[in-house]
C-alpha cells in the first residue's frame, strides 16, 4: 500500500502513460522509489492486466466476457477502435446480429448506426447465410436471404 502510494505521488495522471511505455526513462523514474526488481514486476503485471480498461469499457456496453476474451486475443489494445468502427464485427468473436442490435440501442452505438447503414446491412447479409449453412444447405434462394 505504501509503495503504490508513493508510485501515485511520483506519477500521478502520468502512472498509466508511464507504465504503457516500457523505457530507460520510466525505468529511472521508477527506480527512484522503487528497487530494479520491484520495477521489472510492476512492468510485468501492468502488461499483463492493461487490458482490464478495455474490458471496463466492453463490460459498459454489454459486451460478454467469452466474446471480450476472444476479442483481445485476437486485436489487443486495438480492440475498442474494432468496435466503434464497426460494432457487428462482435458477429466474428461469437454475438449473433440481435444480440448486437440489442447492445446498439442502449449504448452510444445508436447515434451513429442507422437502419440503412451500410455495415448493418452487410452484418445481416452474413447472418442470413449463417443461418442457412448451419441448416446445411450450401445454396439458398434470393427470398431465404431477404
Amino acid at each position: 500500500e505504501s509503495k503504490a502510494r508513493a508510485l501515485w505521488q511520483l506519477l500521478g495522471k502520468d502512472f498509466h502513460a508511464t507504465l504503457k511505455n516500457d523505457t530507460p526513462e520510466s525505468r529511472k523514474r521508477l527506480t527512484s522509489i522503487l528497487s530494479e526488481d520491484s520495477v521489472e514486476a510492476l512492468f510485468k503485471g501492468y502488461a499483463k492486466y492493461k487490458n482490464l480498461a478495455h474490458c471496463n469499457w466492453m463490460s459498459e456496453h454489454n459486451i460478454p466476457a467469452s466474446v471480450q476474451q476472444r476479442l483481445l486475443k485476437h486485436h489487443g489494445e486495438a480492440s475498442i477502435e474494432v468496435i466503434k468502427d464497426n460494432p457487428y464485427a462482435l458477429m466474428g468473436f461469437g454475438l449473433s446480429f440481435s444480440a448486437i442490435e440489442d447492445i446498439i440501442k442502449v449504448t452510444d452505438f445508436k447515434s451513429y448506426v442507422a437502419k440503412d447503414d451500410p455495415r448493418r446491412l452487410s452484418a445481416a447479409l452474413e447472418m442470413a447465410i449463417r443461418k442457412e449453412i448451419e441448416k446445411g444447405h450450401t445454396y439458398t434462394t434470393h427470398a431465404n436471404v431477404r
